[in-house]
């Protein structure tokens, strides 16, 4: 398996693998597009909604949901201002992604305070803290059981909780101020610009 950026900061898969671990991989691809569980309006190509799935699946695994083991981390650092407002673009190890994205992520996520000097070193770090914790997140899935979007049927293990205000807004982290939405729709509610450039 090979990983390289390409273009807009896109990065680019390639690779070969045995049959029986390719049949591993195709099978867990196709359980998560197949059309029984998708929104039958769902605009995705069937690359574009393999893509997503391959996403899911990893973010199933960085979430805990792996046999008990410790949820890995993915470290993003974001700007106040750009959760607060909603527009900017915030720069990553692959790339550049929107102010839309960066609250997409931040919907549910441990979250810590850095203070920075005037030359971008952190100085002092706060607490981290679970957005949404464990206890509600199990409530959330027994009430909505799946996406929330009218017609998705994806799975609860599948969706991320999305606040429909957000807390950098205000927003509350109660089961009235959350719901369920697989990667698509929870992307769509961020108005998700996939490729964002800097003006």
């Amino acid at each position: 398996m090979h990983l390289s950026e390409g273009l807009l900061g896109m990065l680019h898969l390639s690779g070969d693998l045995d049959p029986e671990s390719g049949l591993i991989v195709r099978h867990a691809l196709e359980a998560l597009t197949d059309p029984a569980n998708l929104n039958p309006a769902d605009g995705r190509t069937p690359a574009q909604a393999r893509a997503d799935a391959l996403v899911d699946i990893c973010r199933h695994h960085l979430d805990g949901s792996n046999g008990g083991r410790r949820p890995s981390r993915v470290l993003v650092t974001i700007p106040w201002n750009t959760l607060q407002t909603g527009a900017g673009i915030v720069d990553t190890e692959p790339g550049p992604i929107g102010a839309a994205t960066a609250r997409r992520l931040t919907c549910d996520a441990t979250i810590s305070r850095v203070l920075l000097d005037p030359d971008s070193v952190p100085v002092d770090m706060g607490r981290a803290t679970r957005v949404i914790p464990p206890t509600l997140r199990k409530a959330l899935a027994l009430r909505d059981r799946h996406c929330a979007h009218p017609g998705c049927r994806m799975p609860a293990r599948f969706c991320d909780a999305h606040h429909i205000t957000h807390w950098a807004q205000g927003g509350q982290t109660t089961l009235a101020n959350l719901r369920l939405l697989c990667r698509h729709h929870h992307r769509q509610a961020h108005h998700h610009q996939p490729h964002p450039k800097r003006e």
